[in-house]
């Protein structure tokens, strides 16, 4: 399995660095928030909008129709039976939700989507249904998150015990322990699993990097993380190369990083910036 110029995969942090880490992260996210608020800028998403999945760099856009919402269903279990790749059916689930967040009507089309899912026995069918539920934490109210969080938690277990070496998988936990700190996940372990398993694929590459470089600013900038930003950016460019929306797209998202007010950059993210 490849590794990170002798990087390995992290061993579990002691109760006391966790909580530690912890700590900081809510100091800077609380202070971030603020200085957005004045700025004008807006809040970054959680985990499952902030990492980028491709849309319009490694397809066409619009790459799917929902436009007729009668069709719209049956349009997107057809895309997530037939497609392979899960970035494609990645990209699915969240044009679908924009689709329908607009007119408030999210919430009981993916709640269809999770049962037409649960009747798959494909194990890409769990974790189209691990992401589905967790936008279904953001859009639905607090009071049915407690429920959601426990259809998570054995999801994830079985995800991360039965399709070990899918990046995908690892990636989807990754994200979903990242904004969920009820599910007492390792996200940063979890991402490093998936950049790993997912060396040759430049999506996946472009995915994680970007999800850490949204969870380095709970940080405010932190060398070690963003040098992993750089590898997997890197990473996915050597993999497609020639493919100028990649190289905009990272240096766009990276910019964006370095724009926030108190955020400490690396000399690799301002390698990827001038890029």
């Amino acid at each position: 399995m490849p590794r990170y110029n002798g990087v390995g995969f992290a061993g579990l942090k002691t109760e006391r660095r966790k909580h530690e880490e912890m700590r900081r992260k809510m100091l800077f996210f609380t202070c971030l928030l603020a200085m957005m608020a004045v700025s004008g800028r807006g809040a970054p998403g959680p985990p499952l909008e902030s990492t980028d999945f491709g849309e319009g760099v490694f397809a066409v856009e619009p790459e799917f129709d929902f436009g007729e919402a009668q069709a719209a269903h049956a349009s997107l279990v057809k895309i997530l039976d037939e497609s392979s790749h899960p970035a494609k059916r990645f990209r699915a689930i969240r044009a679908y939700r924009k689709r329908f967040s607009a007119a408030g009507d999210s919430v009981p089309r993916l709640r269809e989507l999770v049962i037409v899912l649960r009747s798959r026995k494909a194990g890409q069918a769990e974790v189209d249904t691990a992401l589905i539920i967790g936008y279904l934490v953001v859009d639905d109210s607090k009071e049915a998150r407690l429920q959601y969080l426990k259809d998570l938690a054995p999801m994830l277990a079985s995800i991360r015990q039965n399709q070990a070496n899918d990046a995908w998988a690892r990636l989807t936990a990754a994200m979903l322990f990242g904004f969920l700190p009820e599910l007492k996940g390792n996200w940063f372990d979890e991402a490093l699993y998936a950049m790993s398993y997912g060396y040759y694929d430049p999506q996946l590459q472009l995915a994680v990097g970007s999800y850490l470089l949204s969870m380095d600013l709970a940080y405010g900038g932190n060398e070690r993380m963003q040098w992993l930003v750089y590898l997997a950016l890197t990473r996915a460019q050597a993999l497609a190369p020639g493919n100028e929306q990649l190289r905009r797209r990272i240096r766009s998202m990276v910019v964006e990083n370095l724009d926030i007010p108190g955020y400490r950059p690396s000399k690799w993210l301002k390698m990827l910036a001038t890029g």
